[in-house]
């Protein structure tokens, strides 16, 4: 009988721990990449999504622009 491979323990990444900005890029994250997607992704390509949202946040500072909430719809881009 063959083993099977240990589950891969799912993280809570809306713990309230978690700065403000980080809730932000996460939320940003798993709405672009679509949650269906974004829970079959390892740690690590998780992390990558995120940081790619920090810097985005980063960038729309430095550019004046407000950080905004993500949305449903998950286009990247804001709504005008």
């Amino acid at each position: 009988m063959r083993e099977s491979l240990p589950r891969r323990q799912r993280v809570d990444f809306r713990a309230g721990s978690m700065s403000e900005d980080v809730q932000i890029a996460v939320e940003r994250a798993r709405t672009r990449i679509g949650e269906s997607l974004w829970n079959v992704m390892t740690s690590h390509e998780q992390t990558i999504e995120i940081y790619r949202e920090l810097r985005a946040l980063d960038a729309e500072r430095v550019a004046g622009n407000a950080v905004r909430k993500p949305t449903t719809s998950g286009g990247d881009g804001p709504s005008r």
